[in-house]
């Protein structure tokens, strides 16, 4: 609606709310309070009218409605309600019609002014309660903005902030009303997201400047100086190394009037939090383990849940290194482990950095302990070219760029691990698009990427990759290789041949860990780039155990056993599937999940390669951490480790569990029956005798008869979950199994 002069009716707000807000506040003991409204060209919808400030930082944002036109969201409509669900996550934001006043923090009402009206008299004759409206400008001028005190928080905030980023660059882009932005927009799906959508360019692009502006406080920007936002901006991107590929870049790119002035609410909003934000909380890498994995559940959980970004506990993070480090100085001939210039090492799913994080300190106490302290810096600046991570999600890369350079700062060493964001499984011999030279760090990253890929030889992959069923089509070169070249894929080589009649599970393959997992063989194991032929290299994930037994993975671990020499396996999951949530080593990840270390010594003789199996005590997640802390490959395996069978295409898993999943039934196992011990009945059947005792004890115990019931199940081959009770697995070939030894037989 507009007024009789063709201005908008909420326009008429302007100056009298802008006096009322600024004097009450002054009274209140606020003063200098200053309401900047919006710039013009702005995108009408994606942006709040004021942004108010005091001392320089924002505390919050004020929306105008028509007099009259309601502000309580409930009522909302078309423009009105996508407005609000573009703004309801900013952190303090009051919303006006004049009359009504209803302030929001977080998403959550926190106090109203709602006028009473005369009868007969509509909004002329609207009254409102003096002291209530002052408790509601009172609640608002004084949410300044507080500098978080840990890393959650900050991942939280600026989450929030990062999400309004993300929903402002959307708006500008289908409204049409930002040429700079749609241009950058352009310019990425060029070069790093051929087939992006807007959204997913919108996404892509406020993480990169949220983690951009992050990175840049970590390295000591002040990020106040300046008349404008563009300004701020500018001497965030000063304090970055500009040949970084993408952060330094996407910030040049922003500083440009007409890519920054649809979305400058929320940059400013991040630049005030951060300028706020004490750089030494940025630089603490050890509250930035999980800051991805906070930032991604308040941002998008739905984005967490698809790319399959579990970010892996310290605890199991430390023992896969130190036993990679084992197997360097047993078992490939370097005596320092990762500290030997001969060993290059790569993180394909780097994530936020962690594993790096873990090899950096290693390599600093080995050195330390070998040559004193004084001779680690040294050794670490020569390493950097050898410590290697590729990221394909902006966010998570960012993180690991600025974990990684901190730690390094910390050692004193102005050089950084080479943290790139390529897609680990494109094609390595295309060639990098072309674009003017404010792009070219990042052009120059994806060149050096794919060269790293095509010709360096790497000894050592690890990392915990992305899990994702049914993931075909995203394997890129892994699964699809170059036809136009007449390069096959190399996932081909892991296809079980027609004659071993797998046809209906070899679409299990279709898993983003297992095109990880080949991508690391084919760069490790078969030390792609190497002209001289194969060398010693050893690839060590944690993921998903299904691969280990299932059979459409026989033809892996075919492949597995002809290239490597020793192979280990340590489970995670003795529970099985689904475990109780305190027993898991990721608590969002409910499948079995198992450490694979698979080696490839100099001399592998290209036999079947000794699989060697353990598997932690069940038990609470911090018993397994511990229990990890004592677990070593050592001279004679044989003592502490069970060797599985030697046939190529056999499960990683030992004998006795062969035995249980070569049943076709439960009735090959329970061939007769007795009163109470039947195949359609599992309770009575376990892999022990004790389990039985105490399964027995607990039904006798049991005065309820609905959950004697339940625990006495009639309906299927099924337990109840108790203590370190399993699951029955269901037949035929189910992915959980219950390991029965050669000595042990079912009984009831």
């Amino acid at each position: 609606a507009r007024a009789n002069d063709g201005v908008a009716l909420e326009d008429h707000l302007r100056a009298p709310v802008q006096t009322l807000v600024e004097s009450v506040a002054d009274d209140l003991g606020y003063p200098k309070l200053v309401l900047a409204g919006e710039i013009s060209g702005a995108v009408e919808g994606a942006r709040p009218d004021y942004t108010v400030m005091r001392g320089g930082l924002v505390i919050g944002h004020i929306e105008l409605k028509a007099p009259g036109a309601g502000v309580d969201p409930d009522g909302f409509t078309g423009h009105n309600l996508a407005q609000w669900q573009q703004l309801r996550h900013l952190p303090n934001l009051l919303y006006t019609d004049g009359i009504d006043w209803i302030l929001w923090q977080d998403g959550q009402q926190v106090a109203r002014a709602t006028a009473w009206t005369a009868p007969g008299k509509g909004i002329v004759g609207a009254r409102i309660d003096a002291s209530d409206l002052v408790h509601v400008i009172d609640a608002f001028c004084a949410d300044a903005p507080q500098a978080p005190a840990t890393a959650q928080e900050l991942a939280r905030t600026t989450a929030r902030l990062c999400r309004v980023l993300r929903n402002q660059i959307l708006g500008a882009l289908e409204s049409g009303g930002s040429k700079g932005l749609e241009a950058v927009a352009e310019d990425w799906r060029s070069l790093l997201f051929p087939e992006a959508s807007d959204a997913e360019f919108a996404d892509a692009y406020a993480q990169t400047i949220t983690f951009g502006l992050i990175a840049a406080r970590a390295a000591g920007a002040g990020l106040t100086a300046g008349s404008n936002v563009a300004d701020r901006v500018a001497q965030a991107t000063s304090a970055l190394d500009a040949d970084v590929g993408l952060i330094p870049t996407a910030l040049k790119v922003l500083c440009a009037e007409s890519a920054i002035g649809p979305i400058e609410p929320a940059v400013e909003s991040l630049l005030s939090l951060l300028a706020a934000t004490d750089p030494a909380l940025l630089n603490d890498a050890g509250d930035w383990l999980y800051f991805y994995e906070d930032f991604l559940a308040q941002y998008d959980p739905d984005l967490r849940k698809e790319s399959g970004s579990y970010y892996t506990p310290a605890e199991l993070v430390r023992f896969m290194v130190r036993l990679v480090d084992e197997v360097l100085r047993t078992r490939l001939g370097q005596p320092s482990g990762f500290a030997d210039e001969a060993v290059t090492v790569i993180d394909p799913a780097v994530g936020t950095g962690t594993f790096l994080l873990h090899i950096i300190d290693r390599i600093a106490s080995t050195v330390e302990e070998r040559d004193g302290a004084g001779a680690v810096a040294g050794a670490l600046r020569e390493a950097a070219d050898r410590l290697i991570g590729f990221e394909l999600q902006t966010g998570p890369y960012s993180v690991a760029q600025f974990r990684t350079g901190a730690r390094f700062r910390r050692h004193g060493v102005d050089r950084s691990p080479r943290v790139l964001l390529a897609d680990t499984l494109a094609d390595p011999y295309t060639e990098e698009v072309q674009l003017g030279s404010i792009y070219e760090p990042i052009s120059r990253e994806r060149r050096t990427a794919n060269h790293l890929k095509a010709t360096t030889p790497v000894m050592v992959a690890i990392g915990n990759p992305p899990y994702r069923e049914h993931a075909k089509g995203l394997g890129g070169w892994v699964e699809s290789g170059n036809p136009d070249a007449k390069q096959a894929a190399v996932l081909d080589d892991w296809k079980p041949p027609a004659d071993w009649g797998m046809g209906p599970h070899v679409g299990k393959m279709s898993n983003l860990l297992v095109y990880f997992w080949r991508w690391a063989t084919w760069k490790v194991l078969e030390n792609a780039g190497n002209n001289g032929g194969e060398s010693p290299g050893v690839v060590c994930f944690v993921t998903t155990a299904a691969w280990l037994s299932g059979d459409g993975f026989q033809q892996m671990r075919a492949w597995l056993r002809k290239w490597c020499s020793e192979i280990w396996v340590v489970s995670l999951s003795p529970e099985g599937h689904q475990p109780d949530v305190p027993t898991r080593m990721f608590e969002q990840v409910q499948h079995e999940i198992a450490v694979v270390c698979a080696v490839r010594s100099a001399e592998a003789d290209m036999g079947p390669a000794a699989v060697w199996f353990r598997e932690v005590t069940p038990g609470s997640r911090s018993a397994k951490f511990e229990e990890l802390e004592c677990i070593a490959i050592g001279g004679e395996p044989a003592l502490t480790w069970t060797r599985c069978p030697d046939e190529w295409r056999a499960r990683f898993k030992p004998r006795g569990e062969e035995v249980w999943l070569s049943c076709a039934s439960i009735r090959d196992l329970l061939p007769w029956s007795a009163s109470g011990v039947k195949a359609n009945r599992g309770w009575p059947t376990a892999q022990d005798s004790n389990t039985l005792k105490d399964r027995w004890n607990e039904l006798v115990a049991e005065s309820d008869t609905d959950r004697k019931r339940v625990l006495f199940k009639e309906n299927g081959p099924h337990t109840i979950k108790r203590g370190l009770t399993r699951t029955l697995p269901a037949f035929p070939n189910d992915a959980v199994a219950i390991p029965i030894s050669e000595e042990t037989k079912p009984c009831p």
